[in-house]
This record gives structure tokens, C-alpha cells and sequence, in this order.
């Protein structure tokens, strides 16, 4: 048994969740709140994303261009309801001697205050509600795709019969990765501002930060998966994502280099090809929560 054959498909849609739909096959999942945690190889993710994407690549760039339509539009509508802050201006300032510039400071209060405006804060929340809601019906259409059923764009929306679990998995996240990281980054930019640093450090310093936060909440990634498909609590789908994840930090930081190679190749091809590259880097992160979490694709050496 492959992908794309008849009886590939253990699992009926994901777009109803009923209890009586979980069935066990190879290991996997028999409840909601139950998991097989898989050591995954970062070839054998990428290899099989790109399998599937080849065979499906037409639904997986229309299903992103929905994404993304709709993404905008929630945008569009966010800005006439809470207009962004304004874009802060850091001052700099060069330090000279002899007419030679050796150095500078840069003042990163203006950072530091639209990190912490009011309004920022306010559209922050209202765009992970949003997420939560969206996220859901993506994971449900592309792992439908994943797992060889027919591409419904109706799972893009259907995410409401979970949303109270998704929006409460999205603040638990925060809360424990979030959260901390923000408060970090806010600490640097004031201290930066007050104090004065070398040109840049502080900006960097936040840079770093955000991307070492992208990773950890990488580890998380797997449980809106689970909540997408099985419905699982948020309290467990945290538990259970870490426990699938643990073991696979680095497939996800392998991962994350290869999406980064991606992109740039996308960029080279005059930006066309980020119209199939970005399809692909979203089944890769939809293939990579389904094996890490006990799915299983045919037989191993089908693979290639």
C-alpha cells in the first residue's frame, strides 16, 4: 500500500470530528488525546512532502492563494477597525573624529513604544484568534491532500468546530514561548534606548531572539495538527507535541534551513517560483507534524 491507493486512507475526512472515526493503524492514533511519537528523518520529510506536492501541486497552489486571499482581506478589515501603529523611526546617531565616521548610536525608544502600543497589543490578539480559526482549516485541506483524499476547499473554512481549542492552544503557546521571548525583547529595546548602544546591536540582538522563538514554537507545531484533525484538548495537544517533538529538534532546524534554501531558490526564479515553492514548504510542515506524531505512509522503502 502507497500513496494515492484506493484503501490508502485509514481516516475519513477531517472536516467532521466524531469519536467513532479514530481508528488504529500501524501505531497510530486510537483517541484523540493519543499519539504514537516517531523519530523522523529530515530526508525523509522532504522527500515525501515533495512526493505528494508533485501529485497534487495544482490544489496545493489554489488552496495557498485561498489562504492567502483571505489572510489579506482579515487584514484589510483589521486596518480599517485598528489602524497599525506608526512605523518607528530610530534615530541615529554617528559618531566622527576627524571627519572619519567611527561609530554611532541608535535610539531605539520609538522600537521599543510601538512593541508596546496599546494598539499593537489589541491587533495582536485579534490576529491569533483569527489564526486559530484559519490554521485549523489548513491543516485539515493539506492533510486531506497528504493522505490522498480529494481536495476539498471546503475544509479551508472549517475550522469553527474547534476554534475554542485552537484559540486556547494559541494563547497557551504564547503564554509559555511567547510571552517570555516579547518581555526579553522589550527589555532590550528600552534598555537600548535609555542607555545607547553600539548602531544596530539591540536590533540584532531582537532579530536572534525572533528567530530562535520561530524554532521553539516549531516544537509546538504538531498540535494544531492534532486539534485540526482529531480534535484533541489544547492542554493535551501541548503536552502530546512536545513529546512528539522532543526528539526531533534537529529534523526541525534541518527543516528550517532547507525552507530558508527554498525561498531564495523561489526568489532567483525571478519570484515565479515562489508560487510553487511556498505550497511546498507548507506540506512540508503538514507531512512533518503527521509522521512525528505516528502516521504512517506506506511502507518505508516506498519512500524515495
Amino acid at each position: 500500500m502507497s500513496y494515492g491507493d484506493e484503501n490508502y486512507n485509514p481516516y475519513s475526512s477531517p472536516a467532521e470530528i466524531r469519536e467513532d472515526r479514530y481508528q488504529e493503524w500501524g501505531g497510530g492514533a486510537t483517541r484523540p488525546d493519543e499519539v504514537t511519537p516517531t523519530l523522523v528523518r529530515y530526508v525523509e520529510v522532504r522527500n515525501l512532502a515533495w512526493e505528494i506536492f508533485k501529485k497534487n501541486w495544482g490544489n496545493c497552489i489554489v488552496g495557498i492563494l485561498v489562504f492567502f486571499l483571505v489572510a489579506v482581506a482579515f487584514g484589510f478589515v483589521l486596518e480599517r477597525i485598528v489602524p497599525a501603529p506608526a512605523v518607528a523611526n530610530n534615530n541615529m546617531t554617528l559618531d566622527t573624529e576627524d571627519g572619519v565616521v567611527i561609530g554611532g548610536h541608535m535610539d531605539l525608544t520609538p522600537a521599543y513604544k510601538q512593541y508596546t502600543d496599546p494598539k499593537a497589543i489589541v491587533r495582536g490578539i485579534i490576529t491569533a484568534l483569527f489564526s486559530a480559526w484559519l490554521w485549523t482549516g489548513f491543516f485539515r485541506f493539506f492533510g486531506g491532500i497528504a493522505r490522498g483524499e480529494h481536495a476539498d476547499y471546503a475544509l479551508l473554512f472549517s475550522g469553527g468546530n474547534v476554534f475554542l481549542k485552537a484559540a486556547l492552544y494559541v494563547v497557551l503557546v504564547f503564554m509559555v514561548v511567547g510571552l517570555p521571548f516579547w518581555l526579553i525583547c522589550v527589555g532590550i529595546l528600552y534598555s537600548s534606548g535609555s542607555v545607547g548602544t553600539v548602531a544596530g546591536a539591540g536590533l540584532i540582538m531582537v532579530g536572534l531572539l525572533n528567530i530562535l522563538q520561530g524554532i521553539v514554537q516549531a516544537l509546538f507545531l504538531p498540535g494544531y495538527w492534532m486539534i485540526a484533525d482529531r480534535g484533541t484538548e489544547a492542554k493535551d495537544a501541548f503536552r502530546l507535541s512536545w513529546n512528539c517533538t522532543k526528539e526531533n529538534a534537529g529534523t526541525i532546524v534541518g527543516l528550517g534551513l532547507w525552507t530558508f534554501l527554498v525561498c531564495i531558490l523561489g526568489v532567483l526564479a525571478l519570484g515565479v517560483g515562489l508560487i510553487v515553492a511556498i505550497p511546498y514548504i507548507y506540506m512540508l510542515g503538514v507531512v512533518f507534524c503527521m509522521l512525528c506524531t505516528g502516521e504512517r505512509f506506506g511502507e518505508k522503502d516506498e519512500v524515495v
